[in-house]
């Protein structure tokens, strides 16, 4: 009986330190992954992004200065025009395409995690779990639904991505949930090769996965009543004025409340110059 009992203890253990051992593998490949999308991430950040205001030293340092004349004294107190408002960030989309030619946006909000190439394939499902480059990865990459047009010309533009437990991709749209982070966080930036648009966010909602929004296209006839939709079900509210001929942009995500849960938060796109 006690050797029974010994070999029973044995093979406990021996499962219980096979399920750890396991356990542990997992935990590795998952934060290897992560690790392997935020380090891949990082590196297209630091090469294909670079900030407006450094640009614009950049190219005042390497300008040859002109004299002052009559017409540009410090006396001259007539007011100047006011330059064009422009994205806070450039993207060197030359350099992103030399790694993928499907990249066809990038998506920017100040002081968040949101900085991050969007791309686009023929399905919703390729770029569920591939970074740019193609690799396979459980974080996948942010795309655009296949059935909008590549230059967010349609009057609804739809972005996946990820929730992400390490609050990277979309995973920090979820705090549009709350108020306070819309007032601190109220407009992003969208800059496609030709255009830069910035983002006034009108809108977020907690909704199933097959809720209204996701239907394409909108018609006509019905695109008040669906804005007056989004409108009434946001989980903040705001002062942005909305024009019959405006277009958006929906950014989607999970969310965790029921099953299939999604969050979007949607917003008008602004053309700036570029």
């Amino acid at each position: 009986m006690k050797a029974m009992r010994k070999i029973l203890f044995v093979l406990a253990f021996l499962a219980a330190a096979g399920t750890m051992a396991y356990s542990g593998f997992q935990i590795f490949n998952v934060l290897s992954d992560r690790h392997e999308s935020s380090s891949a991430n990082e590196k297209l950040q630091e090469q294909a992004v670079i900030a407006a205001e450094e640009q614009q030293q950049k190219i005042i340092h390497y300008n040859v200065k002109l004299p002052q004349n009559e017409w540009t004294d410090a006396d001259n107190t007539e007011e100047t025009e006011q330059p064009a408002e422009t994205a806070p960030v450039r993207v060197n989309f030359e350099y992103l395409h030399g790694i993928n030619e499907d990249v066809v946006g990038w998506v920017y909000c100040e002081n968040t995690p949101i900085s991050y190439p969007f791309l686009q394939s023929p399905d919703n499902d390729y770029y569920l779990y591939r970074l740019v480059d193609k690799t396979q990865n459980p974080s996948g990459s942010l795309f655009l639904d296949f059935r909008n047009k590549s230059d967010m010309s349609d009057w609804n533009s739809i972005v996946y991505g990820h929730n992400m437990q390490d609050g990277t991709m979309f995973a920090c749209l979820n705090e549009y949930k709350k108020q306070e982070y819309y007032d601190e966080h109220p407009v992003m930036y969208l800059l496609t090769p030709d255009k830069q648009y910035k983002v006034e966010l009108v809108a977020g909602i907690l909704a199933k996965a097959d809720a209204s929004f996701y239907d394409f296209p909108v018609p006509e006839e019905d695109r008040e009543e669906v804005v007056s939709g989004w409108l009434e079900d946001s989980t903040f509210q705001t002062k942005v004025q909305i024009q019959p001929d405006d277009r958006f942009v929906t950014l989607s995500t999970c969310s965790y409340e029921f099953d299939d849960a999604r969050y979007v938060v949607i917003g008008v796109l602004r053309e700036l110059e570029k």
